[in-house]
């Protein structure tokens, strides 16, 4: 991002973590988010954990795309041929060593967010549906139960037509 949120003179530090500790990623935590409202912060923190209980992919909280990979961990997720692109869970799904680097993220110190409350709920609905079996396990169990009831419709209809013509 170019709006100078993540800070890229951190960039220094993480490349010190990610040698030290032998990581192929080094993901940025944001410990506090400042310069956002109330209501963000609070939409954020129960979609991560939302998506933590429904997903198979442990993908780290309070994340976002700043983060430090090396060249085989950015290859492999190069070679990911989604459409939607969820990049806190590809990259948590490429698997390799990673680290969390926690970090305050300051205001905003130019222009304005891209990402308004529709473009919020897209993202959402694309990590839910790209990373958890969820909404398939729903829509199963939904189409089970309405083909149970079709049959007792129709069991209805059949004992209803057979008394009927008695």
């Amino acid at each position: 991002d170019a709006d100078l949120q993540d800070p890229p003179e951190l960039l220094t530090d993480m490349r010190a973590a990610m040698r030290s500790q032998g990581a192929d990623v080094v993901y940025a935590v944001r410990r506090k988010r400042e310069g956002e409202t109330i209501f963000k912060k609070i939409t954020a923190a129960f979609f991560y954990r939302m998506l933590d209980r429904i997903t198979d992919t442990p993908i780290p909280l309070d994340t976002g795309d700043f983060r430090l990979m090396t060249r085989r961990a950015l290859d492999a997720f190069l070679s990911l041929p989604e459409q939607a692109r969820f990049i806190r869970g590809m990259v948590a799904w490429v698997g390799f060593k990673q680290v969390p680097f926690p970090y305050d993220r300051h205001e905003r110190h130019a222009g304005e967010t891209k990402y308004p409350l529709g473009k919020m709920i897209r993202f959402a609905l694309d990590a839910i549906t790209g990373f958890s079996t969820a909404p398939l396990r729903f829509a199963s169990h939904v189409g089970l139960i309405l083909t149970g009831l079709s049959a007792l419709l129709v069991l209805y209809i059949v004992a209803g037509w057979l008394m009927g013509a008695a």
